[in-house]
């Protein structure tokens, strides 16, 4: 099992990591969350909502769909008309909800739907798994043995914010090229960003 983790990174002073948060998990096992609608303009979602949209619904097998883990204030941070995020799985972590319709399963913890993601019932139908936050699951996600890639988007601008993505370990990861993922500055309604992953460094 391999752990990615996609993140929205909006930056205080080009220092601290500032919300908006994605998990990218693949069964490999992949994880990610939507942008803080108190942090980004709508104008500023659409491009990179299509690039997550992109990411999180492409296989390899046209037989196999993708999963989205979240929290249970993440879910409900998505508008109801786009919930469930279609084409994909969708998992939401909660202790007090028991379903949310046919379309959606509810697991107690991040632990207990990475178990039924290995089950063979749907294991043998999903291929890539990504966990959409928020906060608390990311720090679970980050510090997890499994986690293996950080798929960051550094937002280059201030804003003022109240929920932050951890910290990415220096001496733990180190940043890596993907051909799937541009190094060219991003723009979007006058905001710029880029694209970074980041690897979890292996002690040979």
């Amino acid at each position: 099992m391999v752990l990615l983790v996609y993140t929205i990174s909006i930056i205080k002073e080009l220092k601290k990591y500032r919300l908006s948060l994605f998990f990218f998990i693949s069964i490999w096992l992949q994880f990610l969350q939507m942008p803080d609608p108190r942090c980004l303009n709508e104008g500023f979602k659409v491009k990179e909502m299509a690039h997550f949209a992109k990411l999180t619904k492409h296989t390899q097998d046209p037989q196999k769909k993708n999963a989205v883990i979240m929290g249970r204030k993440t879910w409900e941070s998505i508008p109801a008309k786009n919930r469930p995020l279609a084409g994909r799985l969708n998992i939401v972590l909660s202790r007090h909800i028991q379903e949310l319709g046919d379309d959606v399963l509810v697991r107690r913890s991040l632990e207990d739907a990475l178990s039924c993601l290995q089950e063979e019932s749907l294991g043998n139908l999903t291929e890539n798994v990504w966990v959409i936050g928020g906060s608390s699951v990311y720090k679970e996600a980050l510090t997890s043995p499994f986690c293996h890639r950080v798929y960051l988007t550094r937002v280059l601008k201030t804003f003022e914010c109240d929920a932050f993505f951890p910290e990415i370990p220096e001496d733990s990861f180190k940043i890596v090229r993907d051909s799937a993922v541009s190094e060219d500055i991003q723009e979007e309604d006058g905001i710029t960003y880029k694209y970074q992953v980041y690897q979890r460094v292996i002690d040979k």
